[in-house]
């Protein structure tokens, strides 16, 4: 079952490759270039927090409402607007909330492709993030098992969720990054250290 995030989703279907579900988190409204290509069949599984217009765009699909628990008081305001919710943790960016609606759907083994939170060989993603956020981006250098890397803040950032994602959940699944990168030094130092 193929769940694409973000912009993987349009990527994926100009392939002919069909996923399963999509993931969007980001509350921009630029995002919704990431929903150009709605198709029947798939699953949009969307934050409350996206812009309207990326809920606009898959209008009459099959859209599944999530909540992020961000530590700011939506549970009482979900309890008062809601019969059934979902409030799923997970940290600050659409890839690491991914394991965790995953948990939350009773998924364990994760094979994850294009996540690598890092630059290689100075470019990350396959479209400048940058450019399509509109944001400065500051870049840093982090290192994760005798290895070093440069990223961008934000993915560093991530990659610290990752880390606290395998100390709290690790142990119930079993994930498998392809690519290499940052993402999959931590989890290598993560399985080397529970192998001991």
């Amino acid at each position: 079952m193929i769940l694409a995030l973000n912009g993987a989703h349009d990527f994926l279907l100009s392939k002919g490759i069909v996923p399963w579900g999509m993931l969007m988190y980001d509350p921009q409204e630029v995002t919704v270039k990431f929903v150009q290509r709605p198709r029947r069949g798939v699953t949009y599984f969307f934050g409350s927090q996206c812009h309207p217009n990326t809920f606009d765009a898959v209008a009459g699909y099959d859209v599944r409402l999530w909540h992020a628990n961000v530590g700011t008081g939506e549970r009482p305001l979900l309890e008062e607007l809601y019969d059934e919710w979902c409030l799923v943790a997970g940290g600050s960016t659409v890839g690491t909330r991914a394991f965790y609606v995953g948990l939350e759907m009773g998924f364990r083994t994760f094979h994850v492709y294009g996540m690598d939170s890092c630059l290689l060989d100075g470019e990350s993603h396959v479209y400048d993030q940058a450019r399509i956020e509109g944001v400065a981006e500051d870049i840093v250098t982090v290192k994760s098992g005798g290895k070093t890397f440069t990223t961008y803040r934000w993915l560093a950032h991530q990659a610290e969720d990752f880390a606290k994602l395998l100390a709290a959940h690790g142990e119930r699944m079993e994930i498998q990054i392809y690519g290499g990168g940052l993402l999959a030094a931590i989890l290598d130092h993560y399985k080397a250290g529970i192998s001991r």
